[in-house]
């Protein structure tokens, strides 16, 4: 099994060679060398974003070629900007960067705030080349009516925006099959904490519907994805029945003091150690 692909057998070519000799460990030997890499932009931006930070350093004319349709191009924006501050190959310190606040989890306050919940968000830059920034307004098409979001360039935002959609008048996701890629598959997870939940959501290969049935409160199995856990916490602020979160600390791959932060900002939760 592969599960670095596309970039896997791109890294074999060029010289790194990658095995896996237990199911949870994978071993990297070799170096890369220079030349000519090509690697299919319809699979992940990660895969480019990490390959743009790798080549800078290898000695030698190298080029990175993305083919098809670049999928989250807001991230290799952002990567391309970061490495502008840093010089070519990418290793001059600028002295001093200021880093923006981050939209991906600012989103789940944000959608808080659109469920009722009396807070503010700041810090975040409005004029930011991050792309979940967007989530402002598919919250204001979200609560006006049910529209249809493309995922494409937001594939973070979809579980928590699900859950918005839920609460309010439903909505359609397009160009959801990255989704199935993530930290879970996205598409199951995600049906699965709504219908938990109390509503109704339904999937086909590139779209996912949500229906405007409201949540009422249930059992969500965060399947170990930290965006499905955070999402089920704003999910409670509208349900009348008490939400159970198993896996809960699956948070700490993005956002360690989320649960206090949420405890800070007036929500209720205890830990149970199963």
């Amino acid at each position: 099994q592969r599960p670095l692909s596309p970039l896997w057998e791109e890294m074999e070519r060029m010289g790194c060679c990658l095995t896996r000799p237990t199911d949870d460990t994978i071993r990297c030997t070799g170096k890369l060398r220079p030349g000519t890499y090509t690697i299919d932009g319809g699979v992940s931006s990660q895969y480019i974003t990490g390959l743009m930070f790798a080549l800078p350093m290898i000695n030698g004319g190298t080029d990175l070629i993305v083919t098809g349709t670049l999928e989250s191009k807001p991230y290799v924006t952002m990567t391309v900007h970061a490495k502008g501050l840093f010089g070519l190959p990418g290793t001059l310190s600028p002295g001093t960067v200021n880093v923006e606040g981050d939209w991906s989890n600012g989103a789940f306050f944000l959608a808080a705030k659109a469920l009722g919940c009396e807070l503010d968000v700041h810090g975040l830059n409005p004029d930011s080349a991050q792309g979940d920034r967007a989530v402002v307004e598919i919250l204001k098409q979200l609560k006006a009516g049910s529209p249809t979001i493309s995922a494409k360039d937001i594939p973070d935002l979809v579980p928590v925006l699900t859950v918005v959609a839920a609460a309010n008048h439903g909505a359609v996701f397009t160009d959801i099959r990255r989704l199935r890629l993530k930290e879970s598959d996205r598409v199951a997870s995600t049906i699965a904490m709504i219908e938990n939940l109390g509503g109704r959501a339904a999937a086909d290969e590139n779209t996912l519907t949500v229906f405007g049935t409201g949540l009422t409160g249930g059992i969500v199995n965060t399947c170990n994805d930290h965006r499905i856990a955070m999402s089920a916490a704003i999910a409670a602020t509208v349900c009348k029945e008490n939400v159970t979160v198993l896996g809960s600390e699956c948070v700490s791959k993005s956002y360690p003091r989320f649960w206090e932060e949420y405890a800070r900002l007036g929500g209720n939760y205890e830990f149970n150690i199963r």
